[in-house]
């Protein structure tokens, strides 16, 4: 049985994982700045969710002890996805997802004493190969560069939130299902970001209500529900590291649907990032990496 949850949840991240790779074009499509765009967003998963779970009759309530932690997951999920668009916005889909996907290597080197374990020399080398892979996105790395520069600062900061985010899930999916724990957090999230729901460039539209509706339901609630759920069988590592695929899927989606081809440098770059954490990625798994 306990294999064939774990398989189950397999399948679930990776359909999660596709479903995200289109997320990243919302960035670029829909006419708003990246805190305007995550209020929608969340407000219109949280409700999804919602629905779903009383149709279903699964218990949604939080005990009070939990209230101040799920809130601080919710927060960090909240700031991982402003700060993921503002990348997206200010540089290209591809610098954006690339940046934050140097976030397996920090949740491995984040992970293990956290919950009483040693850090891997192996992992530390990681660390340094993404570092070597950043300084070829953006040679120089000056501060005063905009572009490439602060879209990789951006993403790499929303991969750290993304990372603590995680690792704070962790502690309550068991207890409130992945479901039920992603409507609180996303709920939690349009909380604090409402007073910025009217901030930043572009108008409210029918055409953009309805991309904000798309991207609330289906490219959130639905796979956000099915990453977090995938937690009661598979380490914040393991499911992590699987979720890199992501970056190959938005690209490619990139390149078709907006026609925003990578540079070069970029692609080297990318390559040189995706492979260690490609190479964490088969490591975990192989080690069956399940606490």
């Amino acid at each position: 049985m306990a294999g064939t949850a774990r398989g189950r949840r397999l399948l679930e991240l990776n359909a999660a994982v596709l479903l995200w790779g289109i997320t990243a074009l919302f960035a670029k499509t829909i006419p708003l700045g990246a805190g305007p765009i995550t209020f929608y967003r969340s407000l219109a998963a949280g409700l999804a969710i919602l629905v779903v779970l009383v149709l279903a009759r699964r218990r949604v309530r939080l005990r009070r002890a939990d209230w101040p932690g799920v809130a601080v997951s919710g927060i960090l999920l909240a700031l991982h996805w402003v700060t993921y668009f503002h990348a997206i916005q200010v540089s290209s889909v591809a610098v954006g997802v690339i940046s934050l996907h140097t976030y397996p290597i920090v949740t491995a080197l984040l992970e293990p004493p956290l919950f009483g374990r040693r850090v891997r020399g192996q992992d530390v080398l990681l660390a340094l190969i993404v570092a070597a892979g950043v300084a070829i996105l953006v040679p120089g790395f000056r501060l005063d560069q905009a572009g490439t520069t602060h879209g990789v600062l951006w993403g790499m900061l929303s991969g750290v939130l993304v990372t603590l985010r995680n690792l704070v899930s962790r502690r309550y999916v068991n207890t409130y299902g992945g479901t039920a724990l992603t409507m609180w957090q996303v709920f939690a999230g349009a909380l604090v970001l409402a007073p910025l729901a009217f901030v930043g460039s572009g108008s409210m539209t029918p055409a953009t209500g309805g991309s904000l509706v798309t991207l609330g339901v289906l490219f959130t609630a639905l796979p956000h529900a099915m990453f977090t759920r995938s937690l009661e069988c598979l380490s914040v590592r393991t499911a992590s590291v699987i979720a890199t695929l992501l970056p190959l899927y938005a690209v490619a989606f990139a390149a078709l649907l907006i026609g925003e081809v990578p540079s070069m440098r970029t692609l080297v770059g990318g390559a040189v990032i995706l492979g260690a954490v490609a190479y964490e990625s088969l490591r975990a798994i192989g080690t069956a990496d399940v606490d």
